[in-house]
C-alpha cells in the first residue's frame, strides 16, 4: 500500500502512472471491501445471536449457569461498536489516500518515480495474480508497459470479480437469514403452549313453586367431571329478577379446558349479599346442556334441595346423570 500510494503521488509518465494509479485504487477498493465485509459479518453474527438468545429466552435458559454462552454474547455489542469505530477510521484514511493520489499531476518528479513504480508494480502483480488464482480469473502480468489498457482491464477483472463474488454471498445470507428466522418462528410456535379449549353448556335452573322458595341473593356452582373440575361460575342476578318461585333461569356457561363427563353440581349461595334475615332456596329442578354433543345431563338429588343461611346448609352437591332421549 505503501509503495502503490507512493508511485501514484510521484507519477511519473502517463502510462507508469496510469498503471501505478489503477493498481493503488483497485488496492484502495480491495481495502475498503475487505473492511465492510468484515463489519457486515460481524452485524450478521450479532443478528444470530439475538435470534439465539430469544430462543433462550422462551425455555428459560437465558442465564450464564444454564448456558455459558450468555456471557460471550453479552460482549458482542461492545465488539462491534469498536468494530465500527476502527471501521470508520479505515475509511477515513483509504479516502484520504485516494484523494492524494488521483489529484497529482502526471509529470511530477518523473525520475524519482519509475524505480519505485516499477516495484510497485513487482508487488501489485503477486497480489493481484494470488487474488485471480483464488477466484479463477485468468491474469496476464504487466512484463509491457506498452499500454496501460491492459493493466486498466486487469483490474476490471478483479474488480468485477469482487463484486459479483460479493453479490453472491450476499444472497446467500439473505437466504440463510431467512432459513434461520422461518426456524425460530416454527420452533416458537411449537414452544407456544395451545390456548385451551372453551367448553360451552347450558344450564336451566327451575326454582320450586312452593310459597317462600325463592331467592335474592348471588348464586355460584361448580361443575365436576371424570377429568377435572371448573372455577366458581356466579350466576349474575342483577335485577334481583330470577330464582323466583316457580320460574326457569338459563344461563350459558363457558368451561375451559376438558373437565371430561359431567359428574356432579356444586351449589352454594352468597347469603351476605341478601337483605332477608331467613334465605330458603328450593330447588325445583337442574338441567345441563352440552352444546357440542346434544347430551343431556340431570340432577335428581337437587329437587326438593334446600339452601339458605341459618340451620340451612349454603353449599350442597348433587350427582349427575345423563338424560335419555
Amino acid at each position: 500500500m505503501k509503495q502503490a500510494k507512493g508511485a501514484a503521488q510521484t507519477g511519473g509518465t502517463l502510462l507508469l502512472y496510469g498503471a501505478a494509479n489503477a493498481h493503488f485504487n483497485a488496492l484502495l477498493e480491495l481495502c475498503e471491501r475487505l473492511t465492510d465485509g468484515m463489519r457486515s459479518r460481524l452485524s450478521k453474527i450479532v443478528e444470530i445471536g439475538e435470534v439465539r438468545f430469544e430462543q433462550l429466552v422462551e425455555i428459560n435458559w437465558a442465564t450464564t449457569t444454564r448456558c455459558p454462552w450468555i456471557g460471550n454474547y453479552r460482549e458482542l455489542p461492545r465488539i462491534l461498536v469498536q468494530v465500527e469505530k476502527n471501521a470508520a477510521s479505515v475509511f477515513k484514511v483509504v479516502g484520504q489516500a485516494r484523494s492524494e493520489a488521483n489529484a497529482l499531476t502526471l509529470k511530477e518528479r518523473k525520475d524519482q518515480a519509475e524505480e519505485e513504480t516499477k516495484s510497485f508494480l513487482t508487488a501489485a502483480e503477486g497480489l493481484t495474480r494470488t487474488a485471480g488464482k483464488s477466484m479463477q480469473i485468468s491474469y496476464n502480468s504487466f512484463q509491457s508497459l506498452e499500454s496501460s489498457n491492459k493493466a486498466n482491464e486487469s483490474v476490471d477483472k478483479v474488480t468485477k470479480a469482487l463484486k459479483d463474488r460479493d453479490s453472491s454471498e450476499k444472497q446467500k445470507e439473505k437466504e440463510e437469514e431467512q432459513k434461520i428466522q422461518q426456524q425460530f418462528l416454527e420452533e416458537k410456535a411449537k414452544a407456544q403452549p395451545e390456548s385451551p379449549s372453551v367448553k360451552q353448556y347450558m344450564i336451566a335452573i327451575t326454582t320450586s313453586n312452593d310459597i317462600g322458595s325463592g331467592v335474592d341473593c348471588a348464586i355460584g356452582l361448580v361443575l365436576i367431571g371424570s377429568k377435572g373440575k371448573t372455577a366458581t361460575i356466579e350466576l349474575p342476578d342483577e335485577d334481583k329478577s330470577r330464582f323466583e318461585a316457580g320460574q326457569t333461569d338459563r344461563f350459558d356457561i363457558d368451561v375451559e379446558g376438558d373437565i371430561g363427563e359431567p359428574s356432579e353440581l356444586i351449589f352454594g349461595l352468597d347469603t351476605e349479599s341478601s337483605k332477608e334475615l331467613v334465605i330458603d332456596w328450593t330447588i325445583g329442578g337442574v338441567e345441563l346442556l352440552d352444546k357440542a354433543s346434544g347430551r343431556r345431563y340431570v340432577f335428581p338429588d337437587a329437587k326438593k334441595a334446600v339452601l339458605g343461611n341459618g340451620l340451612r346448609k349454603k353449599v350442597k352437591n348433587f350427582k349427575a346423570e345423563r338424560k335419555t332421549q
